[in-house]
This record gives C-alpha cells, structure tokens and sequence, in this order.
C-alpha cells in the first residue's frame, strides 16, 4: 500500500487509499527525532531525551532508540497543535505525541502551564532595568574598595 502510515497502536491513519489517491489533506505524518551528536553537549543531551520520549510514549516492542525504522511515522492526530514543537521547548505539551496514544496511562500535558512560562520569559525580556539596576552599573573609572568573597582589596579600574 504506497503512502504513509502511523506507527501509534489502534492509529489507522494512512496518507493515501490502495489505488495511490491521497486521503486526507489535513493530516501530516513526522519522523521520530533524530539525536544530534555533534551538535554541542546541550542539544546532543537535548535531542538524546526528546527521542527517548518519543519512543516511551508510543510504547512499541518493535520500537527502541536504537532501533526505529526510517518508515515509521506518527500522525498529526496525536499532537496537540497537530505538529511537533521546536525540539529545545522541552515543556510545550507537543514536545512529545501526547494524545490518542493507544494506551490509557498517559500523564496529560499541561498547555496553560506551558503558556505561562512563555509569558513569564517575554516579560522578562521586555522589562526596563529597574533603578537599582541602573544605579549597580559600573562607571568607566573605579576607584576604592571592592568586595571579594567577604575580603576587601583596594584597586583602581580604568574600563574602556
């Protein structure tokens, strides 16, 4: 059968019929992950356990990290927005297929909790320093005492 299937249990999605028409427009099919070793330790850590999820929550025997087929794909059906989120948002609620799995002990993904942290990062951002901020800028000549981990040297700075 050409096209594309779903790889989650009890999931009949298919791209197209037995006489090669495309079925559906609307649904997408996603490659598991791939770990991206040489990519710098953060991201290589990153990917490593965004692929381990995957793999937990699709809970095939013929499925491990190690072993997972360049065939296999998961649908759109199982994704809260209906793709996969940016592989570094570790807590949006499409980081992993979350829904429809085929099994019922699914820990259900929190999408408000992620909205808000979303909100509290631009807010961040978008903050003017404060007044005690503006006043712990240093000037470009400083002269006296500094304090080092609880001992004071006397120096002069000149910052360019």
């Amino acid at each position: 059968m050409p096209g594309k299937h779903c790889c989650v249990k009890n999931c009949s999605s298919v791209s197209h019929d037995c006489r090669g028409n495309r079925r559906n427009n609307v649904l997408q099919f996603f490659r598991f992950p791939t770990w991206k070793k040489h990519e710098g330790e953060h991201v290589s850590d990153v990917t490593r356990r965004r692929r381990i999820s995957w793999v937990a929550a699709i809970r095939r025997k013929d499925i491990t990290f190690d072993r997972i087929s360049e065939s296999m794909r998961v649908c759109s059906l199982h994704f809260h927005s209906g793709k996969p989120s940016y592989e570094m948002f570790e807590n949006h609620p499409d980081w992993k297929p979350s829904l429809r799995l085929g099994h019922s002990d699914v820990k259900q993904t929190d999408e408000a909790r992620f909205l808000r942290l979303v909100n509290r990062r631009t807010q961040h951002q978008e903050q003017p320093p404060s007044p005690a901020q503006q006043q712990e800028q240093v000037p470009p000549l400083v002269a006296g005492k500094i304090k080092c981990n609880l001992i004071y040297y006397e120096m002069t700075v000149n910052l360019k």
